[in-house]
């Protein structure tokens, strides 16, 4: 017996089937991908929901699977006001990532001379290297951020 293909397969139970199919062969890598909550809410830039979570027993300094903080993503991610509010919670700020990257080396990157000035003032230091020897000069982006590093010698 020969099955007409477009019948059979708009069939409820074969939809459900061709669905956890697709779903079985997915990498698990991508359940990795998720980021613990306070690292998404300095993603995010949430800094209402960061001191939520902070406030609330997170701990600001938690490692996701790259070994980066909240606040090293918050940097990465250019959230300033999410950066604060870590900071206004003892965040480390020379906290350094599997790549030996800080936040403010990220903050350098992202050019946002504002960060960098905030996190240079409660006393990140700009001297500190990632595995490649680098520190937050060799990583400054823009006049304005390597004029603030400059300026904190």
């Amino acid at each position: 017996m020969q099955r007409n293909n477009a019948t059979w397969c708009q069939a409820p139970w074969c939809i459900i089937a061709v669905l956890l199919a697709a779903c079985a062969t997915r990498p698990a890598v991508e359940l990795d991908r998720r980021l613990p909550p306070l690292h998404e809410a300095a993603r995010e830039g949430d800094a209402a929901l960061v001191v939520r979570l902070a406030d609330g027993g997170h701990d600001v300094d938690a490692r996701d699977r790259k070994g980066r903080t909240p606040l090293i993503v918050a940097a990465e991610w250019d959230r300033l006001e999410a950066a604060e509010a870590l900071i206004d919670r003892r965040a480390l700020l020379d906290a350094q990532d599997d790549e030996g990257t800080t936040a403010l080396m990220r903050a350098a990157e992202a050019g946002n001379a504002r960060l960098v000035l905030l996190l240079l003032d409660h006393g990140a230091d700009p001297e500190v290297r990632d595995r490649r020897g680098r520190n937050a000069r060799h990583r400054a982006s823009t006049p304005e951020v390597r004029r603030a590093l400059a300026e904190r010698r």
